[in-house]
């Protein structure tokens, strides 16, 4: 999965080599040409060999880094299961006032050098279509939840699924990862914005299996 949750892992699929006791954010400026893009990246994704993994997975998946900005807006959600060697990976893309939403599903193996990948992937619009399905998504705080290592009561199952997100814009990133939000939804109110979040892509792209397999 980007595990760390991207495992999953974000970027990639969720590997989560953390503990909940760790510091969850680092915050860094960097400069991208005269720009200077902010990175907010949780300190259990930033070990080498889950960035490792996140770069190959990503690599094979024939996708660029969001970690330099991305022209435009663009939001990765990647999904990770334990002991299981596939993922899904939704991207909702604005560029040039124009929504697009890709559905990827993949099996992948990795290897000393880079990853195997197999996927399949289609294109689709909302069911509800782009206005309110922006709108309805937007209103549960996509772009700023926390990290679920920040906060309070959220224990990390020895195995569990994950659900990393990334968002990128002009002049930032960040990433989040939650284990297991389902566990967590009636307890912690992050959590149940995370579900409801997968529960609004699977219902208006018919993305089967997105909320849970």
């Amino acid at each position: 999965m980007r595990y760390g949750l991207r495992s999953i892992t974000f970027l990639i699929i969720v590997w989560f080599l953390g503990s909940c006791e760790e510091p969850a954010i680092k915050i860094e400026r960097l400069d991208k040409g005269h720009e200077a893009i902010t990175r907010d990246i949780p300190q259990s994704e930033q070990n080498k060999s889950t960035r490792d993994r996140n770069y190959k997975l990503m690599n094979a998946l024939a996708l660029k880094t969001l970690e330099n900005g991305f022209d435009g807006l663009q939001i990765r959600i990647w999904r990770g299961y334990p002991n299981k060697d596939t993922g899904q990976l939704f991207i909702l893309t604005n560029k040039n006032s124009t929504w697009s939403a890709e559905l990827i599903r993949f099996n992948y193996f990795f290897f000393e050098k880079g990853a195997s990948i197999g996927k399949r992937s289609a294109f689709r619009d909302p069911a509800s279509g782009w206005n309110s399905f922006t709108r309805k998504l937007f209103k549960l705080d996509i772009t700023t939840l926390p990290d679920f290592h920040s906060l309070p009561g959220y224990d990390l199952p020895t195995h569990s699924d994950g659900v990393e997100v990334e968002y990128a814009n002009g002049n930032s990133y960040r990433m989040y990862t939650y284990a297991v939000p389902d566990m967590y939804m009636h307890d912690i109110p992050e959590a149940g914005k995370v579900v409801q979040i997968l529960e609004l892509i699977e219902r208006e792209f018919d993305f089967k299996g997105f909320v849970k397999q």
